[in-house]
């Protein structure tokens, strides 16, 4: 929140300098003021949880207290969750949102199936078909309307008609040669992907 702040205040003083006119100084504006107000709201109910991992004892920084967590260690690789304890994810554990994240690779790329031999849906294991997902990535200038580009990425993933949030596509941010992850709603079937594809 610290980095966004500053990185409005930054935006606002060039938009002065540069004449962005009214909708790029309004959204460097929100991003400011949105950023260091949600700072000092934080610090105000008590600041940020901070846990050990219950796989590996890292320490893992969480988030705003008082919130249910649902954490990757960036040590060890394990999840867990929990409120006032972490506790580590059991392996039929199903997320609230596409939360579990494996390595997307285009070259032999395997998808589990279920009894029938069929493509299975990644939430009820029905049969399923590949259908598009979309990630649009906005940049900085596009972000608060001042240039800048949006890119759109797509790949095609298993679905059946009754589920379509199983699984995303989701941007690793620290990684420049494969950016793009998926990410699961249910930890048993990304469990199922990654042993399939040697993750």
């Amino acid at each position: 929140m610290g980095v966004m702040g500053s990185v409005g205040v930054g935006l606002l003083a060039a938009g002065f300098s540069l004449d962005w006119g009214f909708l790029g100084m309004f959204w460097s504006g929100v991003l400011a003021v949105g950023s260091l107000g949600g700072l000092a709201m934080t610090f105000k109910s008590g600041g940020f949880a901070v846990a050990a991992c219950p796989s590996c004892s890292a320490p893992m920084q969480l988030g705003q207290l008082g919130e249910t967590f649902l954490h990757r260690c960036e040590k060890c690789g394990s999840y867990s969750h929990g409120k006032d304890t972490m506790t580590l994810v059991a392996d039929d554990h199903v997320a609230e949102s596409a939360t579990f994240l494996s390595p997307l690779n285009n070259v032999g790329l395997r998808w589990p199936t279920n009894e029938a031999g069929e493509l299975a849906c990644p939430m009820c294991n029905a049969d399923a078909q590949l259908r598009k997902i979309e990630l649009g990535d906005l940049s900085a200038g596009a972000a608060i309307g001042v240039g800048g580009k949006i890119t759109t990425y797509s790949f095609d993933v298993p679905q059946c008609p009754q589920h379509t949030d199983g699984i995303a596509l989701e941007k690793e941010w620290d990684q420049e040669d494969q950016p793009l992850v998926l990410a699961f709603r249910s930890r048993a079937y990304q469990l199922r992907y990654n042993e399939l594809n040697g993750y």
